[in-house]
């Protein structure tokens, strides 16, 4: 699962749920509008055991319709990947509690 967020902070909270969604075979990785040297500092004082990417420019934001052009920011959402790359759901413009996205990964993977 690929978590969108403005900040890196906002990313590192799904840790988390990192081994609830690791049974559905599902890693987090997520995707910040930060400066890539900003991201890994914080990882590594954080000691995170999610990978957080920096999206400095906005483009992969983009790629998922997640970047808002006019603020210059990234919209927070959420996108499940298959290991084939195909996008098996997609929750755009709002934040979850961790059960709810445990509870999104569940249906989406046929195990609800």
């Amino acid at each position: 699962m690929v978590v969108f967020a403005a900040s890196r902070e906002s990313v590192a909270a799904m840790a988390g749920i990192r081994d609830s969604l690791a049974r559905y075979a599902v890693q987090v990785i997520g995707v910040c509008h930060e400066k890539a040297t900003r991201v890994e500092s914080y990882a590594r004082k954080q000691r995170l055991s999610v990978l957080i990417l920096a999206d400095v420019t906005g483009e992969v934001s983009a790629l998922y319709g997640l970047w808002d052009a006019v603020h210059g920011s990234t919209i927070a959402g959420y996108v499940l990947v298959d290991p084939h790359g195909v996008v098996r759901a997609l929750l755009r413009g709002r934040s979850m509690p961790p059960g709810e996205i445990t509870d999104l990964v569940a249906a989406a993977t046929g195990h609800s």
